[in-house]
């Protein structure tokens, strides 16, 4: 689980989402950290299609 944290730590692109606004940042990094698409999505208050397409665009890895 660490190593899968580790590279999406790695693969991420940390100046899109640090350019989001804080919910949404604090969201996409418990993803990054958890890999939890659902409760992250619940943190940003969005639905998860909708988090998944700013998952895609923060370049974070996630297979289902």
């Amino acid at each position: 689980m660490a190593e899968a944290a580790e590279i999406r730590r790695r693969e991420a692109d940390w100046d899109f989402i640090m350019s989001q606004p804080p919910e949404i940042a604090r969201a996409l990094i418990h993803l990054i950290e958890t890999g939890d698409l659902l409760a992250s999505a619940r943190l940003a208050s969005m639905n998860p299609v909708e988090f998944d397409y700013l998952r895609v665009r923060a370049r974070i890895v996630y297979d289902i």
